[in-house]
């Protein structure tokens, strides 16, 4: 193969960020490991789209919760091209939901997709990444930084992948690896429409029944208002990966650098008291709204 070629693994390009990633990464020159579940039935769109860059695009199965999957999406890069240069861990879903209403299961398997499944594919990756001075990307949000309530099953898992991008971004460095995490605000993804219910939100009998509704509307009304597209965070992740040196953080989207901003900025106490009446105002009735906030993706 020669040296000149990059390739780059992302998971989760069956919609959202991860599905605008693969043609912005095919557009610049890369040859893109395409993964997400259930690629027989989900990856045609994505085969038409390597149509037109032949032998650049191969689409494989992968469920970052399972070894297996996770090997073998690894091993297919080694195979068909020899080297891995970059790994942009997108793959993830949100369980919205009070920690009450939300079984242990459903904890679990939070973490298991947005975080454990993240960690155990760049340690299966970092051979590859090692021999070629490679690049890590951490799709974050912010909510990786920032707690909203109804989410804490969420934004623990992706507090847990700001603090693993930190930790090896410096255990790495010594390689040649590099490591960056992009925090996305709000777009045009459909996320948090569908993201998953802790099993007892639904329940009257809950005493964050109401706090449950407010959060179901206000996601309703956020996936209905307009916002910017996922090509705008696609973009930005090919840019990152194509930078020499690549920063720790990357924010994208008015919300989140607004949120840095504030916690920048203002002493922590009044941050704090800001955030809160922002998060009080986002779950008050609609009709006590003015407009919705917004929710991450």
């Amino acid at each position: 193969m020669a040296r000149d070629v990059r390739v780059v693994l992302v998971t989760g390009c069956s919609s959202g960020f991860g599905r605008a990633t693969v043609p912005a990464f095919l557009e610049n020159g890369w040859h893109v490991l395409a993964t997400l579940r259930g690629a027989a039935e989900r990856g045609p769109a994505l085969v038409a789209e390597g149509e037109r860059h032949p032998g650049r695009l191969l689409v494989v199965s992968l469920d970052v919760t399972r070894d297996d999957q996770r090997r073998a999406a690894v091993a297919a890069a080694r195979a068909r091209w020899g080297r891995l240069d970059c790994v942009v861990s997108n793959a993830g879903q949100a369980l919205w939901g009070a920690l009450e209403d939300v079984t242990p299961q459903e904890l679990r398997a939070q973490m298991e997709i947005n975080f454990l499944g993240a960690a155990l594919l760049v340690r299966d990756a970092l051979p590859l990444l090692r021999a070629a001075g490679g690049r890590i990307i951490l799709i974050s949000s912010l909510f990786g930084r920032a707690g909203f309530p109804l989410s804490s099953a969420y934004c623990a898992s992706k507090f847990a992948l700001e603090g693993f991008g930190a930790a090896i971004r410096e255990e790495l460095r010594p390689h040649g690896v590099q490591v960056a995490v992009v925090e996305p605000g709000r777009h045009r993804t459909g996320f948090a429409g569908r993201a998953a219910w802790g099993e007892r939100s639904a329940s009257a009998r809950s005493p964050y029944a109401a706090q449950s509704a407010a959060l179901a509307e206000l996601t309703r009304a956020v996936a209905a208002s307009p916002g910017p597209p996922a090509v705008r965070v696609a973009s930005a992740v090919v840019a990152l990966a194509e930078r020499r040196r690549m920063p720790a953080r990357v924010r994208v989207g008015r919300d989140t650098r607004l949120a840095h901003l504030m916690r920048r900025c203002l002493p922590e106490r009044l941050a704090d008291a800001l955030w809160a009446v922002a998060c009080a105002r986002a779950l008050r009735p609609h009709t006590e709204r003015r407009a919705p906030a917004e929710v991450t993706s």
